[in-house]
């Protein structure tokens, strides 16, 4: 990836802008003139919008633990855990912190029941 930039100048914000060589240079030359500033901006690895989607996915993965034909096989305990399984996906995207985090490998999901 470029490099982005925040550039002010007056009151006119540009947030996050990809920047060039020429655009760069310019950038430069109004902070020496103390017309702009720049502030370091990099994006984050991961967004919460793709801890999302996996989380999705394994509900979607452990949906046959609630249809009826499965349910009278397992135990009372096998159905508590895969309850609480469930609900913990549905609760993590409220408390997972995402920062420094590289990949989505790298977050630890609840752990599924056997």
């Amino acid at each position: 990836m470029g490099s982005s930039i925040n550039f002010v100048s007056g009151d006119n914000i540009a947030d996050d802008i990809p920047i060039g060589h020429r655009l760069y240079q310019l950038v430069l030359n109004q902070v020496a003139q103390g017309i702009a500033t720049i502030q370091e901006y990099s994006e984050p690895d991961i967004t919460i919008e793709q801890v999302r989607s996996k989380k999705n996915i394994l509900l979607e993965q452990s949906d046959f633990s609630q249809l009826p034909d499965v349910q009278p096989r397992l135990t009372a305990y096998q159905k508590s855990q895969w309850l609480q399984y469930r609900q913990a996906l549905r609760d993590f995207t409220n408390n997972v912190n995402l920062t420094g985090v590289k990949d989505i490998n790298s977050v630890i999901f609840p752990v599924k029941p056997i």
